[in-house]
């Protein structure tokens, strides 16, 4: 089961899509239709749904229902679609996510502080499957889209309004309810077909093997210095470079555009790393550690030595769950050391710098902002005896590696305590 889990998490972290977000909370489609048997005949084609149509035509009669009310939808200023609600939303998150924290307190926020009625609470995967699969019901469409009679309400597609033109506020408070609670449709990252692979097969000793070969795509041109380090995000369809001018710079992945440059660091970046489940991005300069949100805004921030030649050379991190505020980052040093941080959200009124930083963060520009986390050493590790400039942390947070300039890899085994510990703040 956790192999298949991980699997699982790697294919509905699509492009668009994030943890951070409930009306763009990753989506895993429905396959399978038999929910009777207690064994499953996967040889049986009847076993599986019809992967090629969306979830409102998986019998004849509802793809019917759907395209009769495209057909017959006349109004001038509402285009015609197939489906008023959508596959996935805030509320359908909300609907499997019931039991886990803090999915229960949000479920009880949607229907203004108290629990749906039972009969419509999440409670049977064959029951759920029949509502969004059957004929007649045409409020029902969870899971993913294809193409063919698979056109949704305008206001889920990105673009579709310009919601700071909307004038009344009735009219821009309903748009925005409708976008924030009836879902959204992620963006279409892919305009043309796929490019075929190019690959030469070459005889050697072992067999056949196939070269790939790289081409150039783009050239993107923002820093005044050398880059010192990048990192990309698939799941956030993104890139982050730093450089030596102090400048970190976020580019989008699909278009290959500038997005935005995040506030300067006093001295040039070290290391980079963006946490694929949460998109935090983590910078080092010199001795200065600093988490910032995918939108820039910074969450916590400290010097990690006091010493300004001990700089930060390398830098991973890794979240415990997507419903957890206690997340763990890990960097690596000149001094040869190992240093586990970890955070957490300040729920009191004390401030992150007063309980995580006593050496004031020089050069770093945060306006009025102040920090909403703290961040605290909870373990130093030693035993290299170069620089360590390379960090690997295993998601399940059982492993960690690091690599020194002296080409040596060590395997650290996180043990159960340490992992309790943060797992409990």
């Amino acid at each position: 089961m956790e192999k298949l889990a991980i699997s699982n998490t790697s294919c509905i972290s699509t492009p668009g899509q994030g943890y951070c977000d409930l009306t763009q909370y990753p989506v895993f489609a429905w396959v399978l239709v038999d929910y009777e048997s207690e064994t499953l005949d996967l040889s049986n084609p009847k076993t599986f749904r019809k992967l090629d149509k969306p979830m409102g035509c998986q019998t004849p009669e509802g793809e019917g229902e759907f395209k009769k009310g495209y057909e017959s939808w006349d109004d001038p200023e509402v285009p015609k679609f197939h489906y008023g609600s959508h596959y996935s939303s805030a509320g359908i998150v909300l609907f499997y996510l019931l039991r886990l924290p803090p999915f229960i307190m949000e479920n009880q926020k949607l229907q203004g502080g108290q629990f749906d009625h039972a009969d419509r609470l999440f409670n049977s995967v064959r029951d759920t499957w029949l509502s969004a699969s059957r004929k007649g019901n045409t409020s029902d469409v969870k899971e993913a889209a294809v193409e063919a009679v698979n056109v949704f309400y305008h206001y889920t597609y990105g673009g579709s309004v310009d919601i700071d033109s909307v004038a009344d506020t009735a009219m821009k408070a309903s748009i925005l309810a409708q976008i924030n609670h009836f879902g959204q449709t992620p963006k279409q990252v892919f305009l043309k077909p796929h490019v075929k692979r190019r690959s030469d097969r070459r005889i050697g000793k072992d067999g056949p093997r196939v070269l790939q070969h790289l081409q150039l795509g783009k050239v993107l041109c923002g820093h005044t210095g050398k880059i010192t380090c990048l990192h990309v995000s698939q799941p956030y369809m993104l890139i982050v470079s730093g450089s030596d001018d102090c400048t970190v710079i976020i580019w989008d992945l699909s278009p290959l555009v500038f997005v935005r440059q995040l506030p300067e660091l006093p001295v040039p970046v070290s290391a980079i790393y963006v946490n694929d489940l949460t998109g935090e991005i983590v910078t080092a300069a010199g001795i200065m550690l600093a988490v910032r949100s995918i939108n820039g805004d910074c969450l916590a921030v400290l010097n990690t030595s006091q010493l300004p030649s001990d700089s930060i050379l390398s830098v991973t991190s890794c979240t415990f769950s997507d419903w957890m505020d206690t997340n763990l980052h890990v960097t690596g040093h000149q001094s040869r050391a190992v240093k586990l941080w970890q955070m957490g959200h300040c729920s009191n009124q004390e401030s992150a710098f007063s309980k995580s930083n006593s050496n004031p963060i020089v050069g770093l520009n945060l306006g009025d902002k102040v920090p909403e986390y703290w961040l605290l050493l909870h373990k130093m590790l030693k035993s290299h005896r170069h620089p360590v400039t390379a960090l690997y942390l295993k998601s399940d947070m059982k492993q960690l590696l690091s690599g020194d300039s002296g080409g040596h890899l060590l395997s650290w085994t996180l043990r159960e305590s340490l992992r309790t510990s943060l797992n409990h703040g």
